[in-house]
């Protein structure tokens, strides 16, 4: 006779704080008394006991065969011992009869949760690209700027001083920046707010046409502008609310009702009972969001689950990708409610003040108001610089992802830039420094750098790793 009180094989048993509960794996051959008392006829005979050791403390139909009907009967009878608490304990764990869909179930309510091609296009390339109707891209010359000179504005080439390598070599970098930044800024197509153009900016304060017009069309706009942000966070929410616990579903599904082999499905028995007992662990959420990060994404999730279906980690890194990125957006689309209401404040005030304050305070308020309108614009036409299309498909680096996902960002070009160009350096073995200046993150994002190394993933519908 073997008893164990705690959960030690696939035998094991639980424990609460209101009862003990053991399993007790016995011999017929050396225990013939209690054979005879609980009157055991056929071998395996599983026997469920409530209370006590007697035959009156069954509390179940006996389990009294073998074969590929074990599984079912001993799952049936198990659940006619428990008790409301216990039946809600297995539940939760994923091992109920109603919650363990199978593999085609999981399909099924996976497609419900995916995002249509263009939604994702969107989602990867350019998050609120459905709100360009709101931004207006204006040259220097619409917006009533010169151009930038691309020539250094001094020539002390003929000093003495200039004439070293390390001056010469300094002068040409002055010269090639200031060259770059006249070419870029001359070729720019700056985003600002449709309905307050820095043109409008400038009439509203110098009094010119229907002002007051302006302002009233400006807040209805942005009022408009909030409730679609608003709608399309619920919309990010809600998929992201749903497809959580699919996603942890997903990872730990094991489908016996499908499973014809007996060894097998004796087998995935065996591993669910494991699990039930606490022997082996449960995929959470966290870990699946990791996985991205891997080169082995299926062998991770076999190492918790080792019976997951290669389509079925496809359809959970999906979902994971979906979520991750909808997340990302809610936690942009925070940024530009945010930055509408920063704007509505700042007319509002404008609004009350005379023509003469608005003249008074033109200095200051016209260079407010015109950074306001653009850091608005600017988040509403945020992209991400590390997807790249090529013949009707995307591909992304899931590091970068994972990083704007856990620091609740969107990385800017430049900083992607620097990553690649040090990723390139270390692929080929060469030096490189580069001072990095990004504000409270630049510590984390220079970690995240070191550790970024090149790989190639098949992924998800729609958007593949390189």
């Amino acid at each position: 006779m073997e008893t164990r009180p705690e959960p030690k094989s696939d035998t094991a048993g639980t424990r609460d704080t209101k009862e003990t509960r053991c399993d007790t794996r016995l011999d017929i051959e050396d225990c013939d008394k209690i054979a005879d008392r609980f009157k055991i006829e056929s071998l395996p005979t599983v026997v469920f006991l409530r209370g006590g050791i007697d035959r009156e403390h069954e509390c179940a139909p006996r389990v009294e065969t073998g074969g590929a009907q074990f599984g079912a009967i001993f799952a049936y009878s198990l659940k006619q011992a428990c008790n409301e608490a216990e039946l809600e304990t297995i539940r939760l764990f994923g091992e109920d009869e109603e919650k363990t869909a199978d593999s085609e179930e999981l399909h099924t309510a996976a497609a419900k949760m995916r995002t249509s091609s263009e939604e994702l296009r969107r989602l990867a390339l350019s998050p609120m690209e459905s709100l360009d109707r709101f931004v207006q891209r204006q040259t220097r010359e619409e917006r009533g700027l010169p151009q930038i000179d691309g020539e250094l504005p001094f020539d002390v080439s003929n000093h003495e001083a200039a004439h070293t390598a390390v001056a010469m070599s300094m002068l040409r970098r002055m010269r090639d920046a200031i060259g770059a930044f006249a070419s870029s800024a001359n070729g720019e197509f700056a985003p600002r707010i449709a309905s307050l153009l820095d043109s409008d900016i400038r009439h509203f304060f110098a009094g010119d046409g229907d002002s007051e017009g302006l302002v009233t069309s400006t807040l209805g706009q942005l009022a408009e502008l909030q409730g679609i942000l608003l709608k399309l966070q619920q919309e990010d929410a809600r998929v992201v609310q749903d497809s959580t616990p699919l996603i942890e579903h997903a990872a730990n599904i094991v489908d016996l009702d499908g499973e014809e082999d007996p060894n097998i499905r004796r087998e995935k028995l065996k591993f669910l009972l494991k699990r039930y007992a606490g022997q082996t662990v449960r995929a959470w959420v966290d870990y699946l969001f990791g996985v991205l990060l891997s080169t082995e994404g299926h062998a991770e999730l076999t190492k918790i689950n080792p019976y997951m279906a290669e389509e079925t980690c496809d359809e959970s890194m999906a979902l994971v990708t979906n979520a991750m990125l909808r997340a990302n957006r809610m936690g942009h689309t925070n940024r530009c409610i945010g930055a509408c209401i920063q704007m509505e404040k700042l007319l509002k005030s404008m609004q009350k003040m005379t023509t003469q304050a608005r003249l008074d305070s033109l200095s200051s308020l016209t260079p407010k108001l015109t950074q306001t309108s653009q850091d608005l614009a600017k988040l509403l036409t945020c992209g991400r610089h590390y997807v790249d299309e090529a013949e009707g498909e995307m591909f992304y680096n899931p590091r970068f992802m994972v990083f704007e996902f856990v620091w609740n960002i969107l990385l800017r070009k430049k900083q992607v830039q620097i990553v690649m160009n040090l990723r390139e350096s270390v692929k080929h073995g060469r030096s490189k420094v580069k001072q990095m200046i990004n504000g409270s993150n630049a510590y984390e994002l220079n970690v995240f750098d070191v550790g970024l190394s090149p790989y190639v993933l098949r992924n998800v519908r729609g958007l593949k790793r390189w």
